[in-house]
């Protein structure tokens, strides 16, 4: 990532402003004079593709508008070209924008030629997301991996879905610690999915399955009919959230809409090949959410700004006919 970079025209200014800003010890005060423009930007080398955030502050002296582009306006067009416009004067107002990265894309453009303007940029980022681990995978596993992808695509300040984790004991201290892992890819090592693994993550779900799921037969079709069993599986949704980094309203504001959004997501997107349907939210006591994993110190953790999540639900899938091994040993040595 290219360091920022400043242009303008006429006699306009770019400057750093110590006396007014959102956060931090200082901004960006850009003022465009008449008949000029100012220009704000960085290059960013993303991979083609790549689902990106742009988020950050703006404050204007008026209702004019400020282009957003994901290119530089003299290049060939590239995916974002957004006039973005505050609500009100002289306040700081958060904005954000998600793309999937294209070939014409080459970084993060600010630009405004609205005369005698003043605007300032503050707690300007850019990060790739969304983060959706995928396996090719059968059974439970794979419908869970399909609720993972629908909730990645469906809730847009959720940066990394993963699917099951895996459960591992660990000896701490002589007590049993039972710890969520859950795989990043077929090489890396399992990420521990209890709060927080990284400091850098703005929100993250993952999935637990009880054991053992439930098989029944329709006994009216016959014993023959017995390969076509019906999953029973109680699962559990678990979301985290880190509120500063996501949203500047009151955090019983946030927290609410954030529930909201995810019962929104399971009740409105269901796939015909299995049911989904929830039974209950924990969202107050840690342990609870976090069940059946340990976790160190609880009362550090479900404070101003960390929100978390559990969504309970029952996972019903039909089993496919069978038609040949989903795996099988090709070598042996």
């Amino acid at each position: 990532m290219e360091a920022w970079k400043t242009s303008i025209t006429g006699a306009s200014t770019i400057t750093e402003d110590t006396s007014v800003f959102y956060a931090g010890s200082g901004s960006v005060k850009v003022i465009t004079a008449t008949a000029a423009a100012a220009f704000v930007n960085q290059r960013i080398s993303i991979a083609v593709g790549t689902k990106v955030k742009f988020k950050f502050w703006l404050r204007c002296s008026g209702l004019l508008p400020i282009r957003l582009r994901s290119y530089l306006g003299s290049e060939a067009a590239g995916t974002l070209s957004k006039q973005i416009t505050v609500s009100a004067i002289n306040t700081w107002e958060q904005f954000e924008e998600i793309i999937t990265w294209g070939a014409n894309d080459t970084g993060i453009f600010f630009e405004n030629n609205s005369s005698n303007y003043t605007w300032w940029l503050d707690n300007t980022e850019v990060r790739a997301l969304l983060y959706v681990p995928t396996f090719d995978l059968a059974g439970i596993a794979a419908k869970i991996q399909t609720l993972q992808t629908t909730l990645a695509s469906n809730l847009s300040w959720l940066d990394y879905s993963f699917g099951v984790a895996d459960r591992y004991e660990k000896l701490i201290n002589d007590e049993t610690h039972i710890i969520p892992l859950c795989f990043v890819d077929n090489t890396t090592d399992p990420v521990d999915m209890r709060p927080w693994p990284y400091d850098t993550w703005d929100s993250y779900a993952f999935w637990h399955v009880e054991e053992p799921g439930e098989v029944k037969y329709s006994d009216e079709l016959g014993a023959a009919m017995r390969k076509y069993a019906i999953w029973n599986y109680s699962v559990a949704c678990i979301i985290v959230a880190d509120l500063r980094k996501l949203d500047d309203s009151p955090y019983n504001e946030t927290k609410s809409k954030l529930k909201q959004d995810i019962l929104e997501v399971f009740q409105n997107n269901v796939d015909i090949n299995f049911s989904f349907w929830i039974t209950g939210v924990f969202e107050r006591n840690i342990n609870e959410i976090f069940s059946p994993y340990t976790i160190e110190k609880p009362e550090d953790i479900l404070k101003y700004p960390i929100v978390a999540f559990r969504f309970e639900g029952t996972l019903q899938f039909k089993q496919l006919c069978p038609v040949a091994n989903t795996y099988s040993v090709t070598t042996r040595t």
